[in-house]
């Protein structure tokens, strides 16, 4: 998924600039998060190429969404992918730190509706290029930071919903608990049905309580063809022929 152009049913990624391209881990969080309050206000924290920011502003068409990236490259992609959608009334972008800037995107009022796929590889060599680095590290944005957000920005009935690998559930465990957070709903994710879960699609809130603990298969258990159940989250979006079956 590394080429400068993905092309979605309703919508087309540029992607020439920034560092971190169109992948499965923001495909299935844009596919699966659903607001809990209707024509939600969204907050899209690490927009990147405003990938999510899309898939909601496709999905929920009362939605207003707010992008909001650190990174100059990626906010040149999404400035582009936000004007040249269908709903770029609807998509506002600011180039900022979620962390200094709520003045900015916010407005003073509550959001409703928070998404990130936040950089979470925190451990490990660091990819070469810096700017892939930052947004792949948590150098410049971490996990307690978009928690934090949530709590003081967040309405008291919305949610908060993220796309984390296994091993940041603990980290999230504890964080939620200092802020009064729960995870409601959970979905454990395979690449295969013969793997180890590997990443986690989680939504928290205030209200304590688990709703629904789920589990999906990206790919089928051999060859390159996604499961049914992805295939099903993501049938609106993906072109006829998903990539994967293509190869």
């Amino acid at each position: 998924m590394g080429g400068r152009e993905f092309h979605f049913q309703q919508f087309s990624i540029t992607q020439a600039h920034t560092p971190m391209k169109v992948g499965t881990d923001g495909i299935l969080l844009g596919a699966w998060s659903t607001p809990n309050l209707p024509g939600a206000r969204i907050l899209d924290i690490g927009t990147g190429t405003g990938l999510i920011a899309l898939m909601m502003a496709q999905r929920f068409p009362g939605a207003k969404i707010v992008g909001i990236e650190l990174d100059s490259e990626a906010v040149r992609d999404a400035r582009d992918n936000f004007s040249s959608s269908p709903w770029s009334e609807r998509l506002t972008l600011f180039h900022g730190d979620v962390r200094q800037e709520a003045g900015a995107w916010d407005d003073g009022q509550k959001i409703d509706h928070i998404v990130s796929n936040p950089p979470f590889f925190r451990d490990g060599i660091k990819p070469a290029s810096a700017g892939r680095a930052r947004a792949r590290h948590q150098e410049s944005l971490g996990l307690a930071d978009i928690v934090h957000v949530a709590r003081e920005r967040l309405h008291p009935e919305g949610r908060l919903d993220l796309i984390l690998p296994l091993e940041a559930l603990d980290e999230l465990h504890e964080l939620g608990t200092r802020r009064g957070y729960h995870i409601n709903k959970r979905v454990n994710i395979r690449a295969r049905p013969q793997k180890e879960v590997s990443r986690i699609l989680v939504s928290l809130s205030g209200v304590p309580g688990l709703e629904s603990e789920e589990e999906l298969t990206i790919r089928q258990e051999t060859g390159h063809a996604y499961s049914p159940e992805f295939k099903r989250l993501t049938t609106t979006f993906y072109l006829p022929g998903l990539p994967g079956d293509q190869v």
